[in-house]
């Protein structure tokens, strides 16, 4: 298991920061904003974006594992493909905003 779970930190951290670098482009690019008001302030900070995204990315993958090796078996696995799973998806959505289309602008919206 210990093979899985470096390979899904790794995916997981990875994810973090095509994240940042999607955002980016879509920023700076005048294609969208930050749609997240807690990852606002750090989008015109790069270094401290990369610092956040990657505290953020190792402590979910962290509690995840955590909570797999508790759970044990099939469980633990699908927790650590959920941390990827949860790390990929602001990059779909980065990918789809500027096409019109933000899944996760409903978690957002006020």
């Amino acid at each position: 298991m210990r093979r899985a779970g470096a390979f899904s930190l790794i995916l997981t951290l990875l994810g973090r920061y095509l994240d940042a670098i999607t955002t980016f482009i879509i920023v700076y690019g005048g294609l969208g904003y930050e749609a997240n008001p807690h990852m606002r302030p750090y989008v015109h900070d790069p270094p401290t974006l990369l610092l956040v995204q990657t505290l953020g990315g190792t402590a979910m993958w962290a509690i995840l594992y955590l909570a797999g090796k508790v759970a044990g078996g099939r469980i633990q696995r699908a927790l650590l493909w959920l941390a990827v799973a949860l790390s990929w998806l602001p990059v779909f959505n980065n990918l789809l905003t500027p096409f019109g289309c933000s899944p996760l602008a409903v978690v957002y919206a006020r």
